[in-house]
């Protein structure tokens, strides 16, 4: 049923958000294969479409890891490097941990230009222990804005406990709002 209101010339967005809904509900193992084919297509309901990957990946795990550099790349051409919206749900494919990505193609996605784009990578750095990013960060962390300073302090909780909590310690300092601090 996607497919053929996805084929129409005019599409009833309502009713291929219920299709979304339905198929994650559901899961059927065809819709893998479906998501596959008609990515480029797929990519204006980034939310669905990550929201239906994500439960599709419950049941069937790694099923989408072979799309690694085709979503990486999606993220970079348009539609999604010109709509926020797309480009945010499509970082969260790997935030979620659907997908997995290598932390040299993340380094790709360091110039995306808004700030959600800048805090998204910093959650993923923290999904994927990169210790040693977050260790170098410590002597930067002013050079952070106050909303990436929650994902930087999330990411970095991927670093050992001991360590982690003399990190928190030098972070606090960056800290301006009143409740950061408690954060």
């Amino acid at each position: 049923m996607l497919e053929t209101e996805i084929e129409k010339e005019y599409w009833d967005i309502g009713r291929i958000r219920v299709l979304f809904r339905a198929l994650k509900i559901v899961k059927p193992i065809a819709a893998v294969g479906f998501i596959k084919e008609r990515f480029e297509e797929l990519l204006v309901f980034g939310r669905e479409l990550c929201l239906l990957m994500e439960a599709l990946d419950e049941e069937s795990s790694g099923c989408f890891q072979e799309m690694r550099e085709e979503i990486v790349d999606s993220i970079l051409i348009a539609p999604a490097s010109s709509v926020q919206l797309i480009r945010t749900w499509l970082l969260e494919i790997f935030v979620r941990g659907i997908v997995d990505i290598r932390l040299i193609e993340l380094k790709k996605l360091e110039g995306l230009p808004t700030m959600t784009d800048r805090r998204q990578p910093l959650l993923i750095r923290g999904r994927r222990n990169d210790r040693a990013y977050f260790r170098k960060q410590k002597t930067a962390i002013s050079s952070f804005s106050e909303a990436e300073m929650p994902c930087l302090v999330w990411g970095a909780s991927c670093l050992p406990k001991d360590e982690f909590i003399i990190w928190l310690e030098t972070a606090k300092l960056s800290f301006n709002k009143p409740l950061g601090v408690l954060f």
